[in-house]
């Protein structure tokens, strides 16, 4: 089997929120990308990575969740996927790297088919405590939201509370 790196955003970056911000106990982030990014390959999906916008090493707890949609972007703040334990690719606790513009790798606990549509990465980060500003960057999408975003300290976010609670 042939193995491809596929690299989503290699323009104009930003530092932002995405997929998490470590300000806050908990945070969500659901993400869209197009089979056009994804440059229309089929297959497994065995690792995802983000680039890191400076030299922090916190240790979070993460849980990815990933799926093929036909969604190519979000209708509101409140159009959020409903994720479930068949989704779970990765869940556990990371050290990031701490090199500036280095990737962050997460190695899938769970290999994920892409069936070579659009496709969702739902990351959930529920550490409990916050440390500082967001360690990512962020890349443009467009006038079509590709990605929502929350967080707040009260409590951890999950696919059942996320449509109910308030956030930032």
């Amino acid at each position: 089997q042939t193995q491809m790196e596929v690299t989503v955003g290699e323009g104009t970056k930003t530092q932002q929120v995405i997929p998490n911000h470590e300000y806050w106990n908990y945070s969500v982030s659901h993400q869209i990308y197009t089979a056009e990014e994804m440059i229309g390959v089929v297959g497994t999906i065995s690792k995802v990575a983000f680039k890191q916008a400076n030299e922090s090493t916190y240790t979070r707890n993460i849980s990815i969740y990933m799926l093929n949609t036909d969604k190519e972007s979000f209708t509101g703040t409140s159009d959020w996927f409903a994720v479930t334990e068949n989704d779970l690719v990765f869940s556990g606790t990371v050290t990031y790297p701490g090199v500036t513009d280095g990737w962050m790798e997460y190695e899938l606990t769970t290999p994920f088919e892409y069936t070579g549509g659009n496709i969702a990465v739902c990351f959930y980060d529920n550490t409990g405590s916050w440390t500082g500003a967001s360690s990512y960057y962020s890349y443009e999408t467009g006038s079509n939201p590709r990605c929502l975003y929350k967080a707040h300290d009260n409590y951890a976010f999950t696919s059942d509370n996320i449509f109910n609670n308030s956030g930032s």
